[in-house]
């Protein structure tokens, strides 16, 4: 009997395993996919991430650190979807970026996360006349949606 359960064990034991590690192999693959220029490769990439689940907020964090620029705005776009408040942080470094994609990525996040201590950094880009108007129209949008989230 000890021995029937002990194998069982096991047993589950190795298909959670083989599970998890594919389950992180696709992760991997799909994250290397954001930087795709063929646009739709890379859309299909960001829906199959966005079903993952597990484990992406930190992937996306460290593809948005890395600095490349067609991955950088596809994961801030995807970790305004599957983020939570404490990743707003990365998110207003972003709005640094030289890539303006990035910081329009990077600011309408910030409004879909609630993050209100990005309100000031938002107010400045919309006032800049310098910047982009993609990202002032972004940063724009992002406040509403902090105003009604407030």
């Amino acid at each position: 009997m000890i021995v029937t359960v002990v194998s069982i064990a096991v047993i589950l034991a190795g298909v959670w395993g083989l599970t998890r590690y594919q389950r992180i192999r696709k992760t991997e693959k799909w994250i290397g996919q954001l930087a795709n220029p063929a646009h739709s490769k890379a859309m299909e990439a960001m829906d199959l991430l966005s079903e993952q689940g597990v484990g992406v907020r930190e992937k996306l964090r460290h593809v948005i650190e890395s600095g490349a620029k067609q991955s950088q705005w596809r994961s801030a776009e995807l970790l305004g979807e599957l983020g939570k408040p404490q990743d707003a942080d990365i998110l207003v470094r972003l709005l640094k970026a030289e890539d303006p994609d990035s910081r329009a990525a990077a600011a309408l996040a910030l409004g879909k996360l609630g993050a209100t201590e990005a309100i000031q950094p938002l107010q400045a880009l919309v006032t800049n006349r310098k910047e982009a108007l993609a990202v002032r129209c972004a940063a724009c949008r992002a406040l509403a949606l902090l105003n009604r989230c407030a």
